[in-house]
């Protein structure tokens, strides 16, 4: 029986076809969620700093309200 195992090489093509496939799938889903990332990122940056300068230039009726800002993009309100 274990003869007749080990000679059997039936489904070895298509296990390694599946392996290649499900390495490129996974490749593929990390690299798409971390554009989908770093996009939404950027756009929610852009979205706090349109609100922020509506903020600052008068809509919630105090102008001396002054946001510093750091390197890693967060804001924080100094009075």
């Amino acid at each position: 029986m274990w003869k007749r195992f080990w000679q059997d090489d039936a489904g070895t093509l298509l296990t390694s076809e599946y392996l290649i496939l499900g390495t490129l799938l996974t490749l593929g889903i990390v690299v798409g969620v971390s554009a989908t990332r770093t996009t939404l990122v950027s756009e929610y940056e852009d979205y706090a700093a349109a609100i922020m300068g509506l903020w600052e230039g008068g809509l919630a009726g105090t102008s001396d309200v002054v946001f510093a800002g750091n390197e890693e993009g967060t804001y924080t309100v100094v009075p």
